[in-house]
């Protein structure tokens, strides 16, 4: 249900309407089309339909246009914008009713060539694609853009595969730039950057008629790269997915392989899969030795798979599952001393326990835990944000209309790109430069991050600062690239803002790069920022570094960490203050003894 305010306002807004005052109207449905977490079904459609009847009003076809995206009436926003001025939203209204033809036209003619080929190939013209991402590749902008070069020539390859010319469609020379860039990432410290190639790899691997040295070495290093930040969830993830992918492609000896190193992950963590990823381990080393068996490779390969299956099946404690694979080694055709003792080995361990419940299936995690985030379309996301180019409507305009999947972010990128429509001079204008940026930021997602980089280097410090503000509304780690700039900015204005957006950055994999700027910074005030953001970062590895900060710093650091430690919500602190402990001196110690005497009077 709707709040008397909200029933008040729009009674005021209404009424201002038909009494022919649309600004004052607009003013009160703007104050209403803020309120984006509103989901009472129609109210929020309520109030955009009376902004675009005020607009209307006040002969702004524009702003109306764009209201009409919002509320997806496709139909009608050709009317309300000129294709060679507009050429973005008004392509965009035509595809979404099927004309993705006309739609690529009107973009190519607006250089939007990107934009263009996907409207074409969601019309499945991949001829007229091809065209496309040739000129691409040609283009004099591409040189020196070694990233996007390879992803132009991995959707050419995509859709020279999709045409069925095979020799047309290797990606061969484009996987090895992939992995140049990966390596050069990595030793530039831009382990995200690194991750996207990795990313980019693994999905070409999962492709048809495809290497499977290209999906492992995708998953392996994209793997490794989301545990060093801590992203257990979507590491553990990755570890299923490619332990059955590599099943999928009867690679057992991969999938056991992998099965080990996520039970061990899970052991390590104390997540509650060892168990199936063991069990899982045990199934693929059997079906290792049946495949070897039956291409014909000598018995002792098969014997070497399945002596790994008993030590994940020892492992275990299963002895129902120790039979098993006694049995299997039992059937080898080996020397008859060896079989007379694996026939020997299955019958002790068939009769010493109850029987057990058979391993089914590949997957070792439930459905529930797998996030479907997990694996984004990165190529076509990272090629539309280069020919955006930090375009902060042409941004804006594709949230409004593709975030379906997340009604409140389409609504706030609505409500900014309002702010800078009725603004047409806005990036000169600082008052309104500054709007749009904190609009930016109150969308909250990856896709706004461009527009705020390029808004960062406005001349005016408000603005700049309000970039710093935005920035730390989004959650990811590429927010630090600009709020690091903003802690260096000649005003303190901006550096005051940066400081605050880093101390609200202290999202899980955010931690590496929270230590690297705490470590590296010879500003106090940014370090305590730093480090308060760590000691919001509910996992042990941050624990670590506030008792490193005990042990090598003093005064005000020392302080925030032992406070933060006294209260930090991880109980497998204990062991680890214990053993600071022993090696520290002086005040160190005594900051020790009091953050232990804290921990242990919260222990249950």
């Amino acid at each position: 249900m709707p709040t008397r305010d909200e029933v008040e306002a729009k009674e005021r807004a209404d009424r201002a309407l038909r009494t022919g005052r649309p600004a004052e109207a607009l003013g009160l449905y703007k104050s209403l089309l803020s309120r984006v977490a509103v989901f009472e079904p129609g109210l929020y459609e309520s109030w955009l339909e009376g902004a675009m009847a005020a607009y209307r009003a006040l002969g702004a076809k524009r702003a109306a246009g764009f209201i009409l995206l919002a509320l997806r009436r496709f139909a009608e926003v050709e009317a309300a914008f000129h294709p060679e001025q507009d050429p973005l939203p008004w392509a965009l209204a035509l595809g979404r009713q099927g004309r993705r033809k006309e739609a690529a036209r009107c973009l190519e003619r607006a250089g939007l060539l990107v934009l263009a080929a996907r409207e074409l190939e969601a019309a499945d013209d991949y001829a007229g694609a091809r065209v496309l991402w040739e000129r691409l590749e040609r283009e004099p902008v591409l040189r020196g853009r070694a990233y996007e070069g390879a992803l132009v020539e991995l959707m050419r390859a995509r859709v020279e595969s999709e045409l069925g010319n095979t020799e047309a469609a290797d990606t061969h020379h484009a996987i090895g730039r992939l992995e140049a860039l990966a390596d050069e990432y990595e030793s530039r410290g831009q382990r995200e950057r690194a991750f996207d190639c990795y990313l980019l790899l693994l999905r070409l691997g999962q492709g048809p008629n495809t290497a499977f040295e290209n999906l492992a070495e995708g998953y392996i290093n994209a793997i490794r790269i989301l545990i060093a930040d801590g992203q257990r969830d979507f590491a553990l993830q990755y570890l299923d997915d490619f332990m059955a992918a590599a099943a999928d492609r009867t690679e057992f000896h991969a999938a056991a392989a992998v099965a080990l190193d996520a039970a061990e992950y899970c052991r390590r963590h104390g997540l509650s899969f060892e168990t199936q990823f063991l069990k899982r381990a045990v199934d693929f080393w059997m079906a290792a030795a049946t495949q070897s068996q039956a291409q014909g490779q000598t018995p002792e390969l098969a014997e070497n798979a399945l002596s790994a299956a008993l030590d994940a099946a020892t492992s275990l404690g299963d002895l129902q599952l120790l039979a098993r694979v006694y049995q299997a080694l039992a059937a080898l055709p080996l020397e008859p001393g060896r079989i007379e003792r694996y026939v020997t080995l299955a019958d002790r361990y068939a009769r010493s326990a109850a029987p057990t419940t058979a391993t089914m299936g590949e997957s070792a995690l439930p459905q529930a835990y797998k996030s479907k985030g997990a694996y984004q379309d990165i190529a076509w996301q990272d090629l539309i944000e280069w020919e955006l180019a930090g375009n902060a409507e042409a941004a804006l305009t594709l949230i409004v209309v593709e975030r379906t999947d997340h009604v409140r972010f389409a609504r706030a990128a609505l409500v900014a790109l309002l702010v800078a429509v009725d603004n047409p001079h806005w990036p000169q204008d600082a008052t309104a430069a500054r709007a749009v940026a904190q609009g930016l930021g109150d969308v909250e997602v990856y896709e706004v991050l461009s527009p705020l980089e390029k808004l960062a280097t406005h001349a005016a410090p408000d603005v700049r600062a309000a970039v710093m503000s935005a920035a730390g509304k989004v959650l990811c780690k590429r927010s630090f690239t600009t709020i690091r700039h903003g802690l260096d900015d000649s005003d303190e204005r901006v550096r005051a803002e940066a400081r605050r957006a880093l101390r609200g950055l202290h999202f899980r994999d955010g931690l590496e790069t929270l230590v690297r700027i705490f470590r590296e910074s010879r500003d106090v005030a940014v370090r305590e920022a730093a480090l308060a953001a760590i000691a919001d970062v509910p996992i042990l590895e941050a624990a670590f570094v506030l008792l490193d900060v005990i042990r090598e710093d003093d005064g005000a650091l020392r302080a925030l960490a032992v406070e933060r430690l006294c209260t930090f919500p991880s109980m497998g602190l204990l062991p680890h203050v214990r053993a600071a402990m022993e090696t520290a001196t002086g005040a160190a110690k005594q900051s020790l003894q009091a953050v232990l005497g804290a921990l242990q009077a919260y222990r249950p």
